[in-house]
């Protein structure tokens, strides 16, 4: 069981470093003139962490929730937790697929793929926020 919460935190870390990588990346793009392409690039790299992360997540999260807390109804900010989790988990695979998309067609990403990079950290901080709530 050590070893599934050791996974799920490091999952946690993944998508967090990810998530902020990717703001980052957005924010110094701007200003980097000529470099911003380059800085760009890394964008599909950081997704790609952050889906596995999210993935590992889901997977340790509902291996723990299972075995230790033996599928107990655990209230509404619980099922908050679930839904902030569920959308991050949508939102991660829509901004995948339409990355990937766009790479094979070579057109840029639709903006409202790319506004759900922000709402990615959001619902990452929520997830979080309830899951130290219920689990105190």
């Amino acid at each position: 069981m050590l070893a599934v919460k050791f996974l799920h935190l490091l999952a946690l870390m993944m998508g967090a470093a990810a998530s902020i990588a990717n703001l980052v990346l957005s924010v110094k793009s701007e200003k980097a003139g000529d470099a911003a392409a380059t800085l760009l690039a890394l964008r599909p790299v950081f997704s790609q962490i952050g889906l596995a992360a999210v993935l590992l997540i889901w997977i340790t999260g509902v291996w723990l929730y299972a075995v230790r807390w033996d599928s107990a109804a655990l209230g509404p900010v619980f099922i908050l937790k679930l839904i902030a989790a569920g959308l991050l988990l949508v939102a991660i695979l829509a901004i995948n697929l339409a990355g990937a998309r766009a790479k094979r067609t070579g057109t840029p990403m639709p903006m409202a793929i790319q506004r759900l990079g922000p709402a990615t950290l959001v619902l990452t901080l929520i997830a979080v926020g309830t899951a130290v709530w219920v689990f105190d």
